[in-house]
């Protein structure tokens, strides 16, 4: 999609200090027209798909806390914690140039795992954005799962 070949890690945040998978790391990641933009998905203990990296935000563990009580600390920008609708949305907005790279990642089990590719296949399949998505992941099994689903996703492992 793009000539430039940079991949942002967690989108583009370090230049202009921004918040590591924030919706302004990826509009910057957009802005730069860099060839992709990666950003990580959990889910909270009320089925929220949100973009975070780390298992815990705020000090709270996202498998056990609700999106709402998560919201309630905001980034270092002021954004919420984008959910995946958000940020995919965010993503379609005035972009001809860079892919989204998902990494999903792995839970505490293996079956909520799945059921967390599944989420994000079927929001992104509803969201008509397959096209701009690459899928990663450190499971093997959210992997063959997305697959599963369709033989024709882009994964990497």
């Amino acid at each position: 999609m793009s000539p430039n070949k940079v991949v942002a890690h967690r989108g583009a945040w370090k230049a202009k200090n921004l918040p590591e998978n924030s919706i302004a790391a990826l509009k910057e990641a957009i802005r730069m027209q860099y060839a992709g933009s990666e950003f990580d998905v959990r889910m909270t203990a009320n089925d929220s798909l949100i973009i975070t990296h780390d298992p815990d935000y705020a000090n709270l563990n996202i498998e056990e806390t609700s999106y709402e009580d998560l919201i309630r600390f905001p980034l270092k920008n002021g954004e919420i914690l984008p959910t995946l609708r958000q940020y995919i949305v965010a993503g379609m907005q005035n972009n001809t140039t860079t892919r989204l790279v998902c990494e999903i990642k792995p839970s505490t089990n293996k079956e909520r795992g799945v059921l967390i590719a599944e989420k994000v296949y079927k929001l992104i399949d509803e969201l008509k954005a397959q096209h701009m998505v690459i899928y990663i992941s450190f499971s093997y099994d959210i992997l063959k799962r997305l697959e599963a689903l369709n033989p024709e996703v882009h994964t990497v492992p």
